[in-house]
């Protein structure tokens, strides 16, 4: 474990588990803070959706926000908060909330704070500030291949709580900096459900960074150092206003939507670019790919039946006028010799109509053939 005695980051002691937890943001200069593009410069929120009266987008990345990301033994605040905001965005696309491993977060932390932090040497970890780490966030991603990165991020205005609400219903997020008042770590929260509320000024050397998950009537739900509490919407407007050193912004992830849908809990993701780049961002909208028809077989032509040849038609039915003409002949022959047995030949009783059921059959045959030549010619 690194030795935390040559640290300059301040720390706390967490009530629940005995162990240290750590500050760790650094104050964005005030006139960064206020060059950012803000939402309410573009975008009247009459234009907007309504957001719905709570929202709480935790329950699927509860696996994530549970975690304290090393902001237990290192300043790593703002990266840990980064990473939280990525199991919330990735938990509610429908697949699992992503979680980092210490060593990605060390990474992450080194990346946020501008290659100052080493991991190897216990006096860099001094922290960062946000506009740092977002900068990072969007152009490196938070894993080494680059990938989880950010689409964009704009300014919030505090003090709005329906700029605030519609922010995090449509994005998934607020990323908040600021001090916090003492009050609200002495005593230091025990466990998940906390209120913090407007508890006199906040101090300069509680530089934290949390991120917003949802929101209630109370305010918003922020998570923080693996605990899930609330905000209230004065203590939001107070401590996170640049005059006093706070901070609020909303990014857009591509995270948020389903990869294979492009769907996310509030619309789909187009429809997101399309409210962000409104409100002030530059994002690329997506390209819709849209796939290729089906091809369609063309239908199986049967060709037609050859013609009867006339010539071939002729030869086959005289062929079978000529067969029934023999077999005429042959009935009425076989017809003669049975008449001639029954006149001379002395013959039983039982031979006598033996011979007289064939000659009637052989008469019938005859009739038959007749008949079938008449038809034929």
């Amino acid at each position: 474990m690194l030795d935390r005695k040559i640290m300059p980051v301040k720390s706390v002691i967490h009530p629940l588990t005995g162990r240290r937890v750590f500050f760790g943001r650094k104050q964005t200069p005030i006139e960064i803070i206020e060059a950012h593009a803000k939402i309410k410069d573009y975008l009247p929120l009459e234009s907007l959706p309504t957001a719905p009266a709570t929202i709480d987008y935790s329950p699927e990345a509860m696996a994530a926000l549970l975690l304290i990301y090393l902001n237990n033994v290192l300043g790593c605040c703002v990266p840990a908060a980064t990473e939280h905001a990525d199991g919330v965005f990735t938990g509610n696309a429908g697949g699992p909330a992503i979680i980092f491993t210490d060593t990605q977060t060390e990474f992450n932390y080194t990346g946020m704070s501008g290659g100052e932090f080493n991991p190897a040497d216990p006096s860099t970890d001094q922290g960062c500030n946000i506009d740092t780490a977002l900068t990072y966030w969007q152009a490196n991603g938070l894993l080494a291949d680059g990938s989880h990165k950010i689409a964009g991020w704009l300014a919030v205005d505090p003090t709005n709580v329906a700029q605030v609400k519609s922010t995090i219903w449509l994005f998934g997020d607020n990323v908040l900096g600021l001090n916090l008042p003492a009050a609200w770590i002495t005593p230091f929260p025990s466990e998940s459900g906390f209120v913090w509320d407007v508890a006199g000024d906040p101090d300069p050397n509680n530089g934290h960074c949390v991120v917003a998950i949802g929101y209630t009537a109370v305010g918003i739900i922020i998570s923080t150092w693996g605990m899930i509490g609330i905000m209230t919407w004065a203590a939001l407007a107070k401590y996170c206003a640049s005059s006093v050193g706070g901070e609020l912004y909303t990014v857009l992830n591509p995270d948020w939507a389903n990869q294979a849908t492009q769907k996310a809990p509030s619309g789909t993701y187009s429809l997101l670019v399309g409210y962000f780049n409104s409100m002030g961002g530059t994002v690329t909208p997506p390209v819709v790919v849209v796939p290729p028809p089906v091809p369609v077989s063309p239908p199986v032509v049967v060709p037609p039946a050859a013609p009867i040849s006339s010539t071939v038609y002729i030869t086959d039915v005289n062929k079978y006028v000529s067969d029934v003409t023999a077999a005429i002949a042959r009935s009425e022959a076989a017809q003669s010799a049975l008449t001639s047995e029954l006149t001379s030949a002395p013959l039983t009783s039982s031979q006598r109509i033996a011979l007289a059921v064939a000659n009637a059959a052989t008469r019938a045959a005859s009739l038959i053939a007749k008949g079938s030549k008449e038809i034929i010619e």
